[in-house]
């Protein structure tokens, strides 16, 4: 189609093109680009030429005092777009500029705002006149051209070494003063970027500074050969060279991160292709410390490439242009970056094939072919230095989807669709048919009939003794019984809906269903599952929608033309709260009809249905389908009904095979998007989110664990995206399949579900989720703290957003380990996002965090420190809170913590409050005896042979696990203590997130073995068969366990990328017994 109008576009100017007139030059201009996109750089520079030659007739170059501003100010940019494309065309490939480098006597482009809000027949301009982004991008690109002729005439030979350093000192000179004159809004800053985002010339602005970091890197880039690079100029001009290739990246990915900020113009790809080069040379031949962010950067500019790739399909050459490049460095060490002829080419000619690199240097025995470039390959990226640009990232997905060919039951997890916020989990036929799974969405909560008897704002909590004063605890009051109850099963969330198959007038059920087939398709989302009723096949592909609360659903059967098959509603009811729905694998029960209200409304349009359902929560199943494909909505019974099918709907098309239709939740009545456009847009955005991320390939190593780890690897991915990416609230551990602990989550437990975004650079859903969630619970926490006599913010451990309380619990309330979890998560933020702006954001939680702390812990004058606790309870929720002083795990974490938020003031230059550092300073450390760590004070040596204490001693290894370095540990210490927790933590007792916190403490201690022992312990470290991991260890608990998928994906990355200060690639994995790790887009963890 695009071929087809680009032909058409030139039929039409060239049967125009005696009519020389502005309209013309411009649609030159666009058919040149689309000439370019397309790989034609010869009619590329065929109708720039053109272009040219008409603007030159106009005097388009020469000063004109006719019409209006507007038209004065198009026909001079017109002209300076010409004189820009002309630097571009011309080199690509390799003609002689056209214009010269003034380009005319006209005045440069005046400031976009200015011109964007000029009357259109204004003829006079009475305010100040002054130059735009785009006239600084213009007195820029001058310089582009004695850059090209420099690095011809190096390659040439044409001048000594001493005449071109002089020529290259003068343009850098131009160059600096160049970015010294411009005026402080156009300089590139963090401020300016944002502004430049807001008043809507985000893009110039962009462009702006990735030019000049292009032209930059130009400039410097013959000094990266060694032989270049001996001198102190030398060494300036490649430290130099490889700044502005970084900052061009770093630039690069912020724009793409950012709304009205976007470069996808087609030369953003070559520049990313030069950027890379010069950060192929840091990983080749740079320190080991500039390694991670060589590899972070050259990852983020291969991300913009495919994504460049998508509208441009020249993008593609430019892509092989890297890769062909890469080859050359591996089999070339030597002789990697010399400006010859071919890489003058490369870096210049951009539009022009490149010819086969002549390799004179190569290694004896060497050869340019796929072995040797294996060898090679393997060689660096056991060194860390190697990035593979391929890697086979929807290979390794889809050779791991999940497929089924067994009826399932109500004791399997079922296979979903969803998008983060919303999930639809279904049975063997790809709906919610035999089995009632359920339909969850975050924002759909329900609050249970209050008990009778005592109000619920009666309970206060329950006083409890704590350093000479009575302060109230979240727990169960034994006097109000019901109402504390009620508080910790309320609001629960609830089951939207079941959408099913029905079949002669039923329901179907499994014992008519056979020969079954099931496959979700995970590079795409699509479930597609087949089996036959009656001996007649049945055919369902189900979807959801990235950008709603929907589900598609396309069903194909012969069935449906007989009448017999159809489309069932039906909708649960909440149960009463009791202990006894504290997990619910189906969510909600079908048998209180009377309790809720469904009614049908009638679609503003013909191809829309719309279901109300009203159970104190109220919302609407929005319906829609193709107008090809007409279908309709009936009651199944009347309104005033109380059987059990009282809410049921039929749903069938009058004649056909096929039953296509969306199905929308929502709080409002919508037109929901048809299954063609959710189709699309589904497949379109996980394609987008396996290639964002980071990816892990095991797929080269002979080791028999790999093929299982690895599709661990790929199904977490899934699931996480499903399951655990909300918009400003964190999952609770079955996800969006079912409910546990009532559908609430749990606040100690947000690292462990949500720090694998940063690790494995899918940032986006990380900055989904936070800071948000605590600025939404802050409230609630300020009053928490205030109420119990302390200052600041104290985090609830069970809770949710919409009322923030801390559901009461025995252990809910003496757990401590949340409260430094925000100090945590705003480094990763910070890791992320290394910005004033994430900076000042974060700082109010902080804040609030660092002053309860500081605050809650007790100055004991009899050891002259500051303690925790009691009552207290660690991580691992088995000490008696009463007794527990001074959790090991605990103190060392709260000194992290204050650290943190003492180090976040300075960095925004505030003062630090004094009582911060007093109590950081004097924090108790974690008790040792004999040597080694203790769970908490007051405990001796015996405790290690305390069943309470040593089935899951797992805060101990946390001192050198995820909690980062801090003065509160001895490392020597933590490893001894950390080889004991080995000896005694049995593989029987290890669950839930112990093989990742396990696996994390050996590769951080520098036993990879152990690390990898401890991912692959697959006989006791169960996932099913679908992906899910299951907690294990307490039976009450149905899967999944969300933080073990989570938790799993975060050990990987610890172990493939690494941590801040380790050392070399894949530290984590064992460098033999047969591992070969390959991976891309990881981030260093904290």
């Amino acid at each position: 189609m695009e071929l087809s109008l680009l032909n058409e576009s030139k039929r039409l100017l060239q049967a125009d093109l005696e009519n020389i007139c502005l309209e013309n030059i411009q649609t030159c201009i666009l058919v040149a680009n689309l000439c370019a996109s397309h790989g034609n750089p010869s009619s590329e520079a065929l109708y720039f030429r053109i272009g040219n030659s008409m603007a030159q007739i106009m005097r388009l170059n020469s000063p004109t005092s006719t019409g209006s501003i507007v038209e004065r100010e198009i026909e001079r940019r017109v002209w300076w777009s010409l004189f820009m494309a002309d630097r571009w065309c011309s080199s690509g490939i390799g003609l002689p500029r056209q214009i010269k480098d003034l380009g005319g006597n006209i005045d440069l482009p005046m400031d976009e705002s200015v011109f964007h809000s000029l009357p259109r027949h204004l003829t006079r301009h009475e305010g100040t006149w002054k130059p735009g982004l785009w006239a600084h991008m213009i007195s820029l690109v001058q310089h582009f051209g004695p850059i090209q002729d420099l690095n011809r005439q190096s390659a040439q030979g044409c001048f000594d070494c001493w005449e071109l350093d002089r020529t290259a000192a003068e343009i850098s000179q131009k160059l600096d003063l160049w970015e010294k004159m411009l005026p402080t809004d156009a300089k590139e800053t963090e401020q300016n970027f944002c502004f430049h985002q807001a008043k809507g010339t985000g893009g110039p602005f962009v462009a702006l500074h990735l030019g000049y970091h292009h032209y930059s890197t130009l400039l410097y880039f013959r000094y990266l050969e060694a032989r270049n690079s001996l001198t102190e100029l030398g060494e300036t001009c490649v430290s130099r060279c490889k700044h502005h290739a970084s900052a061009y990246s770093t630039l690069l990915r912020m724009a793409r991160e950012t709304e009205g900020c976007e470069a996808v113009y087609p030369t953003v790809g070559h520049m990313a292709v030069v950027s890379s080069s010069v950060l192929l040379h840091t990983l080749l031949f740079g320190d080991e410390n500039e390694l991670t962010n060589a590899r972070r950067d050259l990852n983020s500019n291969f991300a913009a490439l495919m994504e460049l790739k998508q509208y441009w399909a020249n993008t593609a050459s430019m892509i092989s242009r890297l890769v062909t490049f890469q080859n050359v460095c591996l089999l070339s060490a030597e002789y990697t970056h010399r400006l010859d002829g071919w890489m003058v080419r490369f870096l210049i000619e951009h539009s022009l094939p490149l010819a086969d690199k002549t390799l004179q240097t190569v290694p004896s025995g060497i050869e340019m072919n796929t072995d040797s470039l294996s060898i090679r390959a393997q060689e660096l990226q056991q060194q860390g230095r190697y990035t593979n640009f391929e890697l086979s990232g929807k290979r390794i997905v889809t050779e791991n989807n999940i497929v089924r060919t067994k009826l399932i039951n109500n004791e399997t997890t079922p296979l979903q669709v969803g998008n983060g916020n919303f999930a639809f989990g279904v049975d063997t036929t790809g709906m919610q048919s035999y089995l009632p799974f359920n339909t969850m969405s975050v924002w759909a909560w329900h609050n249970d009939t209050e008990p009778e008897g005592a109000p619920i704002d009666t309970y206060t909590g329950v006083p409890k003794l704590t350093h000479g004063r009575n302060v109230s605890y979240d727990i169960p009051d034994p006097n109000l019984p019901d109402v504390s109850q009620w508080l910790i099963g309320n609001p629960n969330r609830i089951n939207l809906g079941r959408i099913g198959l029905r079949y002669k007038d039923a329901t179907l059920a499994a014992d008519q269903i056979s020969n079954t087939r099931q496959e979700l398709d995970l590079w795409s989302g699509v479930i597609t599952s087949t089996f036959t009723v009656d001996g007649t096949k049945v055919k369902v592909v189900t979807q959801a929608d990235f950008d709603s609360d929907a589900v598609t659903f396309e069903i194909e059967s012969k069935l449906i033309d007989s009448g017999k098959l159809k489309v069932e509603f039906d909708f649960p009811y909440p149960p009463i709260h009791t202990t006894k729905y504290k997990y619910e694998v189906f969510v909600g029960v079908y048998d209180f009809p009377a309790n809720h209200t469904t009614k049908q409304v009638r679609g503003s349009q013909k191809d829309t249905a719309h279901i109300y359902h009203d159970l104190g929560t109220k919302y609407y199943v929005n319906l829609r389908w193709p107008n090809k494909t007409p279908l309709e909505l009936k009651r199944l019974e009347s309104e005033d009904s109380t059987a059990i099918t009282a809410h049921r709907y039929i749903f069938s098309p009058d004649d056909g095979s096929t039953i296509s239709f969306t199905a929308h939740f929502s709080p409002e009545k919508r037109v929901p998007d048809l299954p063609s456009t959710i189709k699309k847009r589904n497949s379109a955005e996980w394609h987008e989110y396996w290639k964002r991320g980071g990816f892990v390939d095991l797929t080269a190593s002979t080791n028999p664990n790999a093929t299982e780890l690895q599709r661990r690897i790929v199904t977490s991915q899934y699931h996480v995206r499903v399951n655990s990416a909300a918009t400003g609230e964190s999952p609770q551990e079955s996800g969006l399949m079912n409910n546990g602990w009532y559908g609430k989550f749990h606040m100690e437990m947000v690292v462990w579900h949500n720090a694998h975004w940063v690790s494995w650079g899918r940032d986006k859903f990380f900055h989904n989720i936070f800071p948000a969630l605590y600025e939404k619970l802050l409230p609630t926490s300020f009053a928490r703290a205030e109420g119990m006599g302390w200052e600041g913010a104290r985090w609830p451990k069970m809770t949710e957003t919409i009322t923030g309380r801390s559901s009461p619990g025995g252990i809910n309330a003496y757990l401590l380990w949340q409260q430094p979890h925000p100090m945590y998560m705003a480094m990763l933020a910070y890791k992320s996002q290394p910005t004033r702006k994430t900076l000042k954001r974060w700082d109010p939680i902080i804040e609030a965090s660092a002053d309860y702390m500081a605050s809650y812990a007790w100055y004991n004058e009899s050891s002259g420190k500051y303690d925790l606790g009691p009552p207290s309870i660690g991580v691992t929720e088995n000490t008696p809170a009463a007794a527990t002083l001074n959790l090991a795990y605990e103190v060392a974490y709260w000194r992290y913590g204050l650290d943190v938020a003492r180090e976040w003031k300075k960095k925004l230059g505030l003062p630090v409050p004094k009582h911060w550092t007093t109590v950081a300073k004097n924090l108790a450390k974690p008790t040792q005896i004999d040597g080694l760590y203790a769970v908490y004070d007051g405990l001796n040596a015996s405790w290690w042979e305390d069943p309470a204490l040593n089935r899951d001693p797992r805060s101990l290894i946390m001192l050198q696990g995820i909690l980062p370095d801090t003065p509160a540990v001895d490392k020597k210490v933590a490893r001894r203590t950390a080889d004991k927790v080995w000896e005694v933590w049995t593989d029987q007792n290890i669950r839930g997130w112990g093989r990742p916190i396990l696996a994390i403490n050996s590769a951080r201690i520098g036993n990879p073995k152990r690390a990898i022992y401890h991912l692959t312990a697959y006989d006791y470290w169960k996932f099913d068969d679908a992906g899910f991991a299951i907690r294990g260890g307490d039976g009450g608990t149905p899967p999944p366990f969300m933080p073990g998928n989570a938790g799993f994906l975060l050990a990987v990355a610890y172990m493939a990328e690494g941590w801040d200060g380790s050392k070399g690639d894949a530290p984590g994995f064992p460098k033999d017994d047969g591992w070969v790790v390959k991976h891309e887009g990881l981030r260093k963890a904290l």
